[in-house]
């Protein structure tokens, strides 16, 4: 007697976060879901318009899918998304399951092998200043960075009066919010790479809403699918993951997994271990 939620078939799932399998959590959890599918919806009908679908002045999906393969092919086969908003840390790890799951293929699309893909990685802001920063700028130039900042933040938290008190030399945070700290870490990460000649662009939004939610998510995936063949792979399978799955299920001595045994022993059998 419970009211179920078709699933798409043909919708994977990496690009099933605006049906009933990411709408319905939400909306269990109090978000306006008719609000994200409207920005979704907007975002779409803005990327897939005839006046702006082949455009790079006016598609920044099409633009970014371009730019990134352009990089890939000058050595540079990461993508780090650099979020300074907390609340964006989990779009960006789905943003990383999209995109390598989505380019990362050991066959083109005409069946050649070219075990090709792009690494997404993750980057909170500020945090990660202290542990990344240093090899994203003075190690390889393998990489193209992507922060995320809104330009509207609370600035009612202030830098408290007690932090002053006995100490020099930290006058000029004096009435600053914590908003305008972060920001300025942002902005002297950015200028940072930049400067380096490191590729950086910045996503910047007006709020954080479900409208932008649902934007920004429809935006990743137009990005992922319209890179798919100009990656020149099939953005919509993961044959390496199924292939995980069989093998897990012949560890767990599922039925009809039997012939998947032999992998798991070879790789026991060759594999090395560090024991501790």
């Amino acid at each position: 007697g419970f009211a179920s939620f078709e699933i798409p078939p043909n919708v994977g799932g990496r690009f099933s976060v605006l049906s009933s399998v990411g709408l319905l959590p939400a909306a269990l959890a109090g978000f306006d879901v008719k609000k994200i599918l409207h920005g979704a919806s907007v975002m779409k009908n803005a990327l897939t318009s005839p006046s702006s679908a082949g455009s790079l002045s006016s598609n920044p999906a099409l633009a970014l899918a371009l730019l990134l393969k352009e990089h890939f092919s000058l050595g540079r086969n990461g993508v780090v998304l650099m979020p300074y908003m907390d609340q964006l840390l989990d779009v960006c790890e789905w943003f990383k399951q999209l995109w390598g799951e989505s380019i990362g293929k050991a066959k083109s699309l005409n069946g050649d092998f070219v075990h090709t893909g792009s690494t997404p990685m993750v980057f909170r802001g500020a945090t990660d200043q202290h542990s990344q920063l240093q090899l994203y700028a003075e190690g390889p130039d393998d990489k193209v960075y992507l922060s995320m900042i809104p330009k509207k933040r609370n600035h009612s938290i202030k830098i408290p009066e007690a932090v002053f008190e006995g100490v020099q030399g930290y006058d000029y945070l004096r009435n600053k919010s914590v908003s305008e700290l972060i920001k300025a870490q942002h902005d002297g990460t950015m200028a940072t790479l930049g400067a380096l000649k490191r590729p950086t662009a910045t996503i910047e939004f007006e709020c954080l809403d479900e409208a932008f939610c649902g934007g920004v998510m429809m935006f990743f995936m137009v990005t992922t699918a319209l890179a798919g063949p100009i990656f020149n792979v099939n953005p919509f399978d993961q044959p390496g993951v199924e292939n995980a799955k069989k093998l897990a299920f012949a560890g767990l001595k599922r039925e009809g997994y039997d012939e998947y045994g032999a992998v798991i022993d070879a790789y026991k059998k060759n594999t090395t271990s560090f024991r501790f």
